[in-house]
């Protein structure tokens, strides 16, 4: 796995929304993501990781998980420049759900939805190790006479029982948390 230190050229992997359906695209199409239309797949993230002097070649990282190896590069510097004695960073591939994303160099909780609260022409985030039809990212969701969809390499895929999990949620599609304006917001500066 590379380093989060090797950035490439402009961007150092933050995303605006707009951009990051795009994104999440062109790291999928890298990796070989096949074009086949799949029912299932699994939850597929990425987590900044560090390794801290003393803890020998020991990974260490925490919570945020992220739909694009871009975003968890840029959170594993930004754990660097805060961390002490940090002496490598990395983003590290992890099937734990996605959590988070960047958008506006702004750090964005995602939550997972439950089907009853999609509604035609809502944006979501797919996890592109979830649905195999499609890279992953931003999507539009769409209702026709068929049911609950969004578009993909196949054409539409269909959101159905076999996309959701015990707890009600859908999984491998999300959307941003709404905080309430006591809280101060969600989202937190991510430069």
């Amino acid at each position: 796995m590379d380093t989060a230190g090797e950035d490439g050229e402009g961007e150092q992997g933050v995303r605006s929304l707009a951009g990051y359906a795009k994104a999440a695209a062109d790291q999928a199409r890298g990796d070989g993501a096949g074009a086949e239309h799949a029912e299932g797949g699994c939850d597929m993230s990425w987590k900044p990781q560090v390794q801290v002097a003393g803890e020998g070649e020991k990974w260490l990282d925490n919570s945020l998980r992220f739909a694009t190896k871009e975003e968890a590069e840029h959170s594993a510097r930004d754990l660097a420049r805060r961390w002490i004695m940090v002496t490598n960073h990395r983003a590290g591939e992890s099937f734990d759900p996605i959590t988070h994303m960047i958008k506006d160099d702004r750090m964005v909780a995602l939550r997972q939805v439950e089907m009853r609260e999609l509604e035609h022409g809502d944006l979501v985030i797919i996890d592109g190790g979830r649905f195999t039809c499609h890279p992953g990212g931003e999507v539009r969701i769409e209702y026709d006479k068929n049911g609950i969809s969004f578009l993909c390499e196949a054409g539409h895929h269909y959101l159905d029982e076999n996309d959701v999990n015990d707890n009600s949620k859908v999984v491998g599609v999300y959307k941003p948390v709404k905080a309430s304006p006591r809280e101060g917001g969600e989202e937190r500066s991510a430069k």
